[in-house]
């Protein structure tokens, strides 16, 4: 089957433009093109279009390819550009390729232009994948890093609220910092969304009573005279997600399908369907950079006939803090982008100036036999000594949070700053030590390396993990291998206290705080 190509050609000549478009198919494409020979045509062809490439002739009266290269630089595009040409000395074409064309090549050799298409689309799909997957890293790192200086902000408010008598004045003042920390974690939260390493809690949706069941969310969201519409498909459409996040992910492009009827009355249409995504006809995920893989796919869309937009603003929506409205809006449609990533799904627009925008999602649908990668949830475990807990992580604050928390409960805490000083102390008090909280992140010995050790000198010994990165790639660090339990940074004392008692037998913490 032949693959759909977006062509913008840049050409004076119908008859080259023909002999253009039949090598195209010649080679393996079905070319939906257009054709132009001037400067205002070729504003309106970027203006109102999103073209997979585009080919100029380099010699025109007037506007010839390098007008045209320039044209795309001026307005922010970044379509791959090829340069056709009757007669292109060598100096010429390495000057154009400099300027930023994509590669050149001479009309009496066309057998050439398929398979150069071929490879610039290539290497354009490979740039999007690699930059995705670099800002995906950064972002995740950033998020990291700030959960670990989170975890002391909210540990410490959370201990001084817990000894503080609830008369006291001066509570108000913590519950703020405790309520900032916790808004931040959720900017890092969104952070690893963008990254596609969210924190996924997988579980079997039906798309259908998901979306039904959340109607009032996304009509509380929307202004009143902006009407929701649903339409949903009679096929089974399970698919296997995070349900808070599919739920950010609609809830996000229902309110831009509504911002942008700019406080008019409008209709916002939700539609599902099940869609076959086969070899040779992929579904193109241009905002993913890479193809889906064939197989059935729960199909989403969010459609609405507002404003629109225009290829500069479309070709930047998943910019983090990207906003036509005003500034401070977050990272918005870059979290959805991360999100449908991060569920190994894609995402595919269509917009038009004064036609408004389609946002279609296509996530795989459910098999039955599914069978999730989960980390596994012991239950509490009794001991008839007091419980010691040994924390392994290289932050000096965050041991010593760890250390003023557990006191609470009367858990002792031994401290160590690495994997190898961790070692040496679990096997000096290996008879007394009930449970270890171990960093995955530190300098020496790794965290995955520190939790083989310390299982080769007691395989009974529970373990919880710490990080400020996902449990995702906690999972796919440690896939195959026993992991007792995960806690992510920041956590609070209520969620230290209530991890740590699913392990060790220790009076409730309620009790504890009451005896202050």
């Amino acid at each position: 089957m032949k693959k759909i190509i977006q062509v913008l050609i840049v050409e004076d000549s119908v008859d080259d433009t023909l002999l253009l478009v039949r090598e195209l198919k010649k080679g393996g494409y079905d070319p939906k093109y257009a054709r132009v020979d001037n400067k205002r045509d070729m504003h309106t062809a970027l203006d109102n279009q999103v073209w997979d490439i585009i080919i100029a002739d380099y010699s025109m009266p007037n506007f010839g390819a390098m007008d045209a290269l320039e044209l795309v630089k001026s307005k922010g595009l970044k379509f791959p550009f090829i340069i056709v040409s009757g007669a292109i000395g060598e100096e010429v074409a390495v000057a154009a390729m400099k300027a930023g064309a994509h590669d050149y090549f001479m009309k009496g050799n066309l057998k050439r232009l398929a398979p150069a298409i071929d490879k610039v689309l290539e290497e354009e799909s490979m740039r999007q994948v690699q930059k995705l997957e670099s800002l995906g890293v950064v972002a995740s790192g950033i998020a990291h890093d700030f959960n670990n200086l989170l975890q002391v902000i909210l540990s410490q408010s959370s201990l001084a609220l817990a000894r503080l008598p609830l008369e006291e004045p001066s509570r108000r003042y913590i519950e703020r910092v405790a309520q900032a920390g916790k808004s931040a974690a959720d900017l890092t939260y969104q952070l690893l969304a963008y990254s596609g390493r969210g924190q996924f809690r997988i579980n079997s949706i039906n798309i259908n009573t998901f979306v039904e069941e959340n109607s009032h969310l996304f009509n509380v969201a929307i202004p009143k005279n902006v009407e929701i519409e649903k339409t949903f498909c009679t096929s089974p459409t399970f698919i296997q997600a995070d349900a808070s996040q599919i739920q950010q992910v609609i809830m996000n492009l229902v309110m831009n399908a509504a911002e942008a009827y700019n406080g008019q009355s409008g209709k916002i249409s939700i539609k599902t369907s099940v869609e076959d995504v086969i070899e040779g006809n992929q579904f193109n995920m241009r905002m993913t950079g890479d193809s889906l893989s064939p197989g059935k796919y729960v199909k989403i869309e969010v459609v609405d006939f507002g404003t629109g937009m225009d290829e500069y603003t479309l070709s930047r929506i998943f910019d983090p803090y990207f906003t036509t409205k005003f500034t401070g809006r977050g990272l918005g449609l870059a979290a959805v982008l991360g999100i449908v990533r991060g569920h190994n799904g894609g995402i595919h627009i269509q917009s038009e100036t004064g036609k408004g925008s389609t946002f279609e999602l296509m996530f795989p649908i459910a098999e039955p036999t599914l069978d999730d990668h989960k980390i596994n949830q012991p239950n509490g475990t009794s001991y008839d000594k007091e419980p010691v807990v040994l924390v392994i992580d290289d932050d000096k604050q965050i041991r010593e949070s760890v250390h003023d928390m557990l006191e609470i409960i009367d858990v002792q805490v031994l401290q160590a700053s690495n994997g190898a000083a961790g070692i040496t102390l679990f096997t000096e008090y290996i008879s007394e030590i009930s449970l270890v909280l171990l960093d995955l992140s530190m300098p020496g010995l790794s965290g995955e390396e520190t939790h083989k050790r310390l299982h080769e000198i007691n395989p009974n010994i529970p373990i919880l993990l710490t990080s400020g990165y996902s449990e995702v790639e906690v999972s796919e660090r440690f896939m195959g291998s026993k992991i007792d339990g995960f806690i992510q940074k920041p956590y609070t004392f209520e969620m230290l206290i209530e991890y740590v008692e699913r392990f060790i037998n220790t009076p409730r913490v309620e009790d504890k705080i009451l005896s202050f």
